[in-house]
């Protein structure tokens, strides 16, 4: 998820078990929310994504999809990559957290 410059995987929280990915946390757009999703499911070894991905919007009451230079922003994170996750056959828990 964090080697997509066009997602902010900040909030985004990860969990696999046996191929099954849970997507949580939140994400400032709609698109931003069906692109982590594609995302999971083009990942090797994941046989089905749950997306209970929340929309947060700013003070202003916009969702966040014209503000494209957050999607594109990278910073550290520590966060295990999905692909490494999956197939593995223990929950596995990633929060992705961007440092400020």
């Amino acid at each position: 998820m964090t080697d997509d410059p066009a997602l902010d995987a900040s909030e985004i929280v990860v969990e696999v078990i046996n191929g099954e990915v849970t997507l949580s946390g939140s994400v400032m757009s709609r698109d931003q929310k069906r692109r982590a999703e594609d995302v999971a499911e083009r990942t090797s070894g994941v046989r089905d994504v749950t997306n209970q991905l929340r929309v947060t919007r700013d003070g202003n009451g916009h969702d966040g999809a014209a503000d494209s230079s957050r999607a594109a922003g990278t910073g550290n994170t520590s966060s295990q990559p999905v692909s490494e996750a999956v197939g593995k056959g223990t929950s596995s828990k990633t929060a992705s957290r961007t440092s400020a």
